[in-house]
This record gives C-alpha cells, structure tokens and sequence, in this order.
C-alpha cells in the first residue's frame, strides 16, 4: 500500500471514530465533539457546543478552495510542463513523487496510470476547486457559524493534497491529441457526469445562498432555513451527494486501479454521508414541519 493511501485511510477511519464519539457521547469528554462538530451541527440536543478560542468562522471555507487553487494550478502546471515537453519530471519533483510511493518506473509499469487520464483528472480538479472558490467569495451566504481550527487544519491539508494524490501514481511520458483515441467510453462518461454534477452542485447552493439575500442579491439575514426545490424535494443535502460524484468521476477517469484515488474517494464518501447524516438530523430536530419523506444524502436510501 502507498504511503498517500495509507494517509486517506487514516483520515477515513478519524471521521468514523469522530462520528462515534458523536453518537456515544455521555463517553467522551467535551472537547472532543468541540473539535469533530462544525456549523449547524453544533447545535444538536445533547450538544449546544458554546464558541472558544479553538473555533474559526465557518466562512473560513473559502480558504480551503484558495489553497486548493493555489496547490493544484502549481500541481497542473507541472504536469503539463513534464507530459507536453521532455516526458520526464524535473528532478526535484521526481524526487518527491518517489518519496510520496511513485515507483519511478518506465512507462511500461501497469501499476501505474497513463498521462492523458492524470492530466485530465487535475484539470476536472481545477474546474472544481476554482468553481467552489467563486461559489465561495461571490454567491455563499454563510450564518455566524463556527468551526475547530482542527477542522480547519483538516479542510487545508484536503484541498492542497488533491493533485498531488492523483499525480502520485502516475507513469512519465508525454501527451498527444492521438492520446485521446485511447480514452474508454467510461471515462469520456466520467467527464460528462463530473460536469453534470458540477453543474447541479453550483445550482443547489445558489438555492441555499438564496435563502438569505434578496431579490438584488444582498444578504439580509443569517439565520437557517429549510430548502425547497431541485434535489432538495429528496434529500437535505444534495451538494453533498454531487461532491461524492464529482470525486466518484475523477476516480474513474483515472482508473479505479489508481489505489491512491480510490482511497481519497471512500474519505470523500465517508465523509460527506456522516456530515450529511448529521445535517439532516439537526433539520429534523430545528423544524418540526420538516419535509418527513427526504432523506440525508442518497435519494430513497441514507
């Protein structure tokens, strides 16, 4: 197993045990779900977390999706400096990558995924992290929420570790439009649905930022509200559903072979079903007319 892989299955496995503390409470101290619980969530019964020195604005979102810009277009820039030039790293990034799991082997390695996919992937990742920061700075509508500032850590170190995950296992060479011809229908199929759910996930979170602003846009309040509309008719939180098929999308655009990519998925998954089940848990608590037939993340199902 990659060193990455083992680094995703150990952030899956502390939003598992986080979750447990959460459910388990009367066994864990305080400070625990001070450091686990984040916005609305905070305010479940039996929780009613107060804000302390360890919290930051939940607004402080839009710092992940910078990062994320920032890292991943360093990422994609050389990518494409390596796979449209010399085929080969430059040797301070080679050295990274074999210290990060890269085997460094010749193209021929099958363990290792082709550069037309791994380009393609970082581009979708692009796409979504510029997007968000837009999404971010220019239509979010946030409350006076808090998060932990482990919380915070956490969200950093995700958006800066994206690229580099997908690139991790990635064989030298170079990319030509010939390259294309060698694309599988599935993964032409992964590109449609990443931008299908890109699409949906800007749609459902203009709905939410609509809830507070008025007609010419300006935030009037900050308080909650129950969504209507779209994907909201089936479940609480559909943007979390398009995030896990966004990722479900770049996955298998790079092949579900790609051990690192599919172990930052099933975090993805995890993360986003246990958030969402939570969520859907303080609607449910907060509203008393609350839609009864939505579900948490998955229509129908969870």
């Amino acid at each position: 197993m990659y060193l990455l892989s083992v680094v995703w299955n150990i952030a899956t496995l502390a939003i598992i045990l986080g979750y447990l503390t959460v459910e388990y409470s009367s066994y864990f101290p305080t400070f625990i779900h001070d450091l686990y619980l984040f916005g609305k969530v905070r305010k479940l019964d039996g929780f009613k977390l107060p804000d302390s020195i360890v919290q930051v604005p939940k607004s402080w979102f839009r710092h992940f999706y910078l990062t994320g810009v920032v890292v991943n277009s360093a990422v994609l820039a050389v990518t494409l400096y390596t796979f449209c030039g010399s085929g080969v790293w430059p040797e301070c990034f080679k050295e990274f990558l074999t210290f990060i799991g890269n085997p460094g082997k010749e193209s021929e390695d099958t363990d290792l995924t082709a550069p037309l996919p791994i380009v393609l992937a970082i581009v979708m990742e692009e796409i979504q992290v510029v997007r968000r920061t837009i999404e971010t700075l220019c239509i979010n509508s946030y409350s006076t929420s808090k998060m932990s500032l482990v919380i915070y850590v956490v969200g950093m170190l995700f958006y800066s570790s994206i690229g580099i995950s997908i690139l991790s296992l990635s064989k030298a060479g170079t990319v030509s439009f010939d390259d294309f011809n060698s694309l599988s229908w599935l993964q032409w199929y992964a590109v449609a649905l990443f931008l299908y759910a890109s699409y949906k996930q800007y749609h459902v979170n203009r709905i939410m930022a609509k809830l507070r602003q008025d007609k010419n846009g300006n935030v009037t309040n900050t308080k909650h509200h129950i969504p209507h509309g779209d994907l909201f008719e089936y479940v609480s939180c559909p943007h979390f559903l398009m995030e896990i098929i966004i990722y479900f999308a770049i996955t298998t655009v790079v092949g579900w072979e790609h051990e690192v990519c599919m172990c930052l998925w099933l975090f993805v998954l995890t993360n986003q079903l246990i958030e969402g089940y939570l969520v859907h848990r303080w609607y449910k608590e907060v509203f008393p007319n609350y839609p009864p037939e939505r579900k948490a993340v998955v229509p129908y199902l969870l």
